[in-house]
């Protein structure tokens, strides 16, 4: 009798657990909000720029922002054999800068309506109101990073893979953004690579959402089901 018992009870929170989770998940499901994509460079070049060049590329689900990506470089002093160039494939952005040569690598973004940048997030995220371009590999010396977002800009030197981080502190009123450039200087014979560049918003708290009608009448109706097979197996 007892070991009936404990097994009937042990099915039973089995049951509520699984019912509990499923609730837990759809709450989980409505409140999340990733960050906005400027760039994750999926969009891939037709082939790769060599300096001086310059391509426009459509970006599609590849950014929230813009709809295009303008990539140009230029380098200094000119090469006479090989040249620095630049190349978007696989999700990566790459430079490379030849033995001698110094390049400066521009990808611009345009959204003639206005982006608000200012929405805060409600799913987790190790950064808070900032953008962040992810330093992928870089060989040797180091890059400056400067990123202009409506006129204003702020840059960094770069000699380690990671995260670069610009707070958004930096760039005054994020309401309704039309350009962003993303410049990148390559120092001497430099090789650099970067896999995403992207905005993250406030980690404000957002109560849990209540279910939609139809989720609890489900959970109703599979609470029923339960309580029906628990008096058909006492009877």
């Amino acid at each position: 009798m007892t070991l009936n018992f404990n097994l009937e009870y042990n099915k039973m929170n089995k049951h509520i657990l699984g019912l509990t989770l499923a609730v837990s998940a759809l709450v989980m499901a409505s409140n999340a909000q990733a960050a906005f994509i400027i760039d994750d460079f999926s969009a891939d070049l037709t082939g790769a720029i060599n300096a001086p060049g310059i391509e426009t590329t459509t970006l599609g689900s590849s950014s929230d922002f813009s709809l295009d990506r303008v990539l140009s470089i230029v380098e200094n002093p000119i090469g006479t054999r090989a040249h620095a160039s630049t190349d978007v494939f696989g999700g990566i952005l790459s430079i490379s800068t030849p033995t001698a040569l110094q390049s400066d690598t521009t990808s611009a973004y345009a959204n003639a309506g206005g982006f608000d940048f200012t929405v805060a997030e409600t799913g987790a995220s190790i950064f808070n109101d900032a953008f962040v371009l992810s330093l992928l590999t870089i060989d040797q010396g180091g890059v400056d990073v400067t990123l202009v977002v409506d006129g204003v800009s702020s840059s960094q030197f770069v000699n380690a893979v990671g995260d670069i981080v610009f707070a958004h502190s930096l760039f005054g009123d994020l309401t309704s953004v039309n350009t962003i450039n993303l410049l990148i200087h390559n120092n001497i014979a430099v090789d650099a690579t970067f896999d995403s560049f992207a905005s993250f918003g406030s980690q404000a708290f957002v109560p849990p959402t209540v279910p939609e009608p139809t989720s609890l009448a489900l959970l109703g109706m599979g609470l029923v089901a339960f309580g029906l097979g628990r008096r058909k197996k006492s009877a």
